[in-house]
């Protein structure tokens, strides 16, 4: 705060001023018409000094009540400036002039455009459709600015819709909605649209993937085709992004095997909503294959390997590969490879369904196509002299089991013995005088050997 005044100084007293002029200093008035302005000053204010804002000359003092209202009437001709207006307390100190510097507008504001929004977002600008439901709002050409607007619906006057508020139901004849604007000079214009509501919902014409359809993938891919006479505003595959933009396509997160619904809703640009559904099948699992054969750990013999499958799927299936060997697509499913070299040998089956997944099937087997190894170790030699009952005591080996060694004589088979140390008794009494001897011993795997002869003599 300023220190307070010693004896004998003299303060100034402070200039008085104007703290309301309406119409607001620069507004725009109307040509020919008498303009009321008011004043309202602070209680220190004895007279207001109107002069003439353009040649400066005094033309009359406003006074009267303190901290009331004084008016004073301009006619604005053409040509013409709005007065000036200069304060003057009752002390005598005069304070600054208000210009009041109001401008010419004869131009009435003219109602261009008509806009809609629905609820939740987006809209457009109107040509003859509404929606059941929304908000109205409206664009003007005017060189001041709008003050005043009245709404009315087929000649009667909505005061709510100052808000641009709109909810009205779908009808035969269209509505007029009449729109009056006043601007800041108070001219006014108006615009009468004439507006249909559309309260039909788009068309989806085609959602893929169709109902019922298998998919795989971590993911759902999905894509709708819509249309609608206002167009369409937005497509919603729930649980993706929205898309504004066609064709319209969506992923959505798979989820576990089994029914997974897909919810599309297509909004127009009015704001009807159309809502399908499409219910598919997430099938990521592969197609269950049964084993035919060789068992696993089998001994095999021979060139070639032969094996097969047998498999089913939902989906149904596609092929079947053996590995080193061609696809085969009809059931039952079944390849030859080659052996290879003695050994252990892994069999491995591929199998697809007809959307992709896999099952892989492995089994091992072993290569065998060495003969097992037989010999004498008691008996006659060649060409020995025999006679009554002859014992023959034989050896047989193999890596992977010996199943049986057989007696030959006189190139028959006579006798088998299935268990080392393999014997066996001939009685030489039912032969020839010449008798033929040989040992067959076969493997696990069918392997077959067979000793070269030797031929005794019976006495």
């Amino acid at each position: 705060m300023p220190a307070p005044a010693s004896a004998g100084e003299v303060t100034a007293a402070a200039a008085p001023t104007i703290p309301y002029v309406w119409p607001y200093p620069g507004s725009y008035v109307r040509t020919g018409v008498d303009v009321t302005i008011e004043v309202r000053v602070a209680a220190d204010v004895d007279h207001v000094v109107v002069y003439d804002g353009k040649t400066g000359e005094r033309l009359t003092e406003l006074t009267g009540a303190p901290r009331a209202t004084w008016r004073y009437v301009w006619t604005a001709s053409a040509g013409s400036v709005s007065p000036d207006l200069e304060p003057v307390s009752t002390t005598g100190v005069v304070g600054a002039r208000v210009r009041t510097g109001y401008g010419f507008d004869d131009v009435p504001p003219v109602v261009d455009s008509l806009f809609f929004q629905f609820p939740g977002g987006g809209g457009s600008q109107v040509t003859d459709r509404v929606g059941p439901s929304g908000t109205l709002s409206y664009g003007i050409q005017e060189n001041t600015w709008a003050t005043v607007d009245i709404w009315s619906i087929d000649g009667v006057v909505i005061p709510e819709m100052q808000e641009g508020d709109w909810s009205y139901p779908p009808r035969a004849e269209p509505y007029l909605l009449r729109i009056q604007v006043m601007d800041g000079a108070g001219n006014w214009g108006e615009r009468t649209f004439s507006l249909r509501v559309d309260a039909t919902a788009p068309t989806v014409t085609s959602v893929v993937p169709a109902n019922g359809t298998r998919v795989r993938g971590s993911l759902v891919h999905s894509s709708l085709v819509a249309s609608d006479e206002s167009g369409i505003n937005r497509a919603h595959l729930v649980g993706a992004y929205e898309d504004v933009t066609a064709p319209y396509a969506a992923s959505v997160p798979a989820g576990a095997d089994g029914p997974r619904v897909l919810t599309w809703r297509v909004w127009d640009m009015l704001g009807n909503i159309t809502t399908v559904e499409r219910t598919v099948t997430v099938d990521n699992t592969g197609p269950v294959v049964t084993w035919v054969g060789p068992a696993n750990g089998a001994l095999i013999r021979g060139a070639r390997i032969s094996s097969g499958v047998t498999a089913a799927d939902p989906a149904g299936v596609l092929k079947a590969q053996l590995s080193g060997a061609v696809a085969d697509t009809s059931a039952p499913y079944s390849s030859t490879i080659a052996a290879g070299k003695d050994g252990v040998r892994t069999l491995t089956w591929t199998v697809w369904d007809r959307l992709g997944n896999t099952t892989v099937l492995r089994r091992s087997v072993t290569v065998d196509n060495t003969k097992a190894k037989v010999a004498f170790v008691k008996a006659p030699k060649n060409k020995a002299k025999v006679k009554g009952t002859v014992k023959v005591t034989a050896s047989a080996s193999d890596r992977n089991g010996v199943t049986r060694v057989q007696l030959l004589i006189n190139g028959k088979v006579v006798a088998t013995d299935l268990k080392a140390a393999y014997q066996f008794s001939i009685n030489t009494r039912r032969y020839g005088k010449k008798i033929k001897i040989q040992l067959r011993a076969y493997d696990k795997a069918g392997n077959v050997t067979t000793t070269s002869a030797r031929t005794w003599y019976r006495n």
